[in-house]
Formats: C-alpha cells, structure tokens, sequence
C-alpha cells in the first residue's frame, strides 16, 4: 500500500513541479504570436532562437523534480534496505 502511495506522490509531485517550470519558462521567454507547432519547418526554424537559459531552466526543474519525487517516494516507503533504515536520498539515487 505504501508503495503504491509513493508512486502516486512522486508522480502528482512531478507533475505539479513540471507545470510549475514550464509556466516559468512561458513567463520568461514567451511564444511568438501566431507559431504553428504543427508545421514541423517554422517550429524546427524557431528552436535555434530560443536563448539557452531557457533549456537550462527547464532542465533543472527535470533535475529537481526527479530528485524531489524520490525524496518523497522514499519518505512515504521508508524502506528498510540490508535491514537499516536508509535516509530517503540514499533510496532515491
């Protein structure tokens, strides 16, 4: 049971902090009025002008969403690994 509650944790957390760094990402550096995502040419024509920042960000939030999900997956288990007790990063690395 602990475990399935983890899983649904980690997965409402991941997705609450991805929505999180992608409404920040928008804030930051905005769409151009008028990008047509579904014609492959403009959107591949766009991505070379996004500034680099930007993946930055975005990939940290990736980075910290993982990190937090199994920090909170390990705090709902609390497993027991060679019969200890491990701290909840241990189990999330």
């Amino acid at each position: 049971m602990n475990s399935t509650l983890a899983k649904i944790a980690d997965v409402i957390t991941g997705l609450i902090l991805v929505f999180i760094g992608d409404a920040l990402i928008k804030s930051m550096y905005p769409l151009p009025l008028g990008l047509n995502y579904r014609n492959k040419n403009i959107a591949m024509d766009f991505i070379p002008h996004i500034p680099i920042s930007a993946f930055i960000i975005m990939a940290s939030f990736f980075l910290f969403r993982a990190f937090a999900g199994g920090i909170l997956s390990g705090l709902i288990v609390g497993r027991l690994v060679n019969g200890q007790k491990q701290n909840a990063s241990t189990i999330s690395l």
